[in-house]
């Protein structure tokens, strides 16, 4: 993805994360300091899907390396996922 590509995927994400958000002020900023990246496959959480495969997240590193914290319009919601299904772009 080239970087105009990136930041313009990245500015929509942060708007419609922002906004999903906006009724709960402890989340404001929270999206700020995320990342895009690519789901490479599917993942489905105890609470329903987490993610669609091919679906661009805004995505950050935890303490633990072997999971990252995404927020993706399939659940609207912040959800700790496997790196190993989220790649940066």
């Amino acid at each position: 993805m080239n970087p105009e590509a990136r930041t313009m995927v990245r500015s929509t994400l942060l708007a419609n994360a922002n906004a999903a958000m906006s009724l709960f002020p402890q989340y404001a900023g929270r999206f700020d300091g995320m990342v895009v990246g690519l789901a490479t496959k599917a993942t489905k959480t105890k609470a329903g899907i987490a993610v669609v495969a091919n679906e661009y997240v805004l995505f950050e590193r935890g303490e633990n390396a072997k999971f990252v914290t995404i927020w993706s319009h399939s659940n609207r919601c912040l959800t700790s996922v496997k790196a190993t299904t989220i790649t940066a772009v």
